[in-house]
């Protein structure tokens, strides 16, 4: 999604946003744990071709990304920048996207209970941390147990998607049916043009049908006034043929 950068939906932000914050409060082995479906494959039906092929690295920090944490991170980052949620709930998610990333460690006197412990059980569960993390993460734990009673990130995230969710939905069927009737007004201004076309083909048949019958009757009509003028015509020959021999 946010390679796409598909961001038109606030519910759809938010949802991606919960699932994000999420995966971030998982251990460290579940997290990194990508789990590849076995596909059974026949050696008969691998063809293998050989050609000079050179892919050069993007590098752009956004289309070649493919680890996990660097993904979530700038999901995070992303979506928190497009969607609609609390300025405070933004900045808490900004710190955490900024340690999963690995661009530096917030200061404490900016992070709030909630993203203090959420970033505490991040960092405590990565299988390897220095001596100044460590010390990092004891503060984290004393400022996460300033208010041990506050909701989590994820679950202030979900508590604002059941609030928006009837509306961003009627919103979106209504998206879906104004689209819906679009398509249905272009598909039935093009049924007509079509239903038109096939009458005027049509018609043009008829017409040159109903010639062919009209050059047809008018040979039957003239057919024996033709006649009369040709036999007409052969006596005056006749005629002119036998004064022409008697004068001979």
């Amino acid at each position: 999604m946010t390679q796409q950068e598909e961001y038109g939906s606030e519910l759809l932000n938010c949802l991606c946003l919960y699932s994000c914050l999420r995966w971030t409060e998982l251990p460290f082995e579940e997290r990194m744990d990508e789990k590849e479906e076995e596909e059974e494959i026949n050696d008969e039906d691998i063809v293998t071709l050989k050609m000079a092929f050179l892919k050069n690295d993007l590098n752009d920090n956004h289309l070649d990304l493919n680890d996990l944490p660097s993904l979530v991170a700038k999901t995070l980052l992303w979506l928190t920048r497009e969607s609609k949620i609390d300025q405070s709930l933004k900045r808490s998610i900004e710190s955490v996207s900024t340690v999963i990333v690995g661009n530096g460690r917030p200061s404490m006197d900016r992070l709030s209970p909630n993203s203090a412990r959420l970033i505490h059980s991040y960092l405590s569960t990565l299988p390897e941390s220095s001596e100044e993390d460590k010390q990092y993460i004891e503060k984290l734990k004393e400022v996460g147990e300033k208010e041990k009673d506050v909701a989590t990130l994820s679950e202030t995230v979900l508590s604002y998607v059941k609030s928006i969710q009837e509306q961003e939905e009627k919103a979106l069927m209504d998206k879906q049916k104004k689209k819906f009737d679009e398509w249905n007004e272009r598909r039935r201004n093009l049924i007509e043009v079509q239903t038109k076309r096939l009458q005027l083909k049509m018609t043009r048949r008829e017409m040159e049908k109903e010639l062919v019958q009209l050059g047809e009757e008018e040979q039957r009509l003239f057919f024996f006034e033709n006649r009369l003028l040709l036999e007409k015509s052969a006596r005056e020959n006749e005629e002119i043929a036998k004064e022409t021999a008697s004068f001979k």
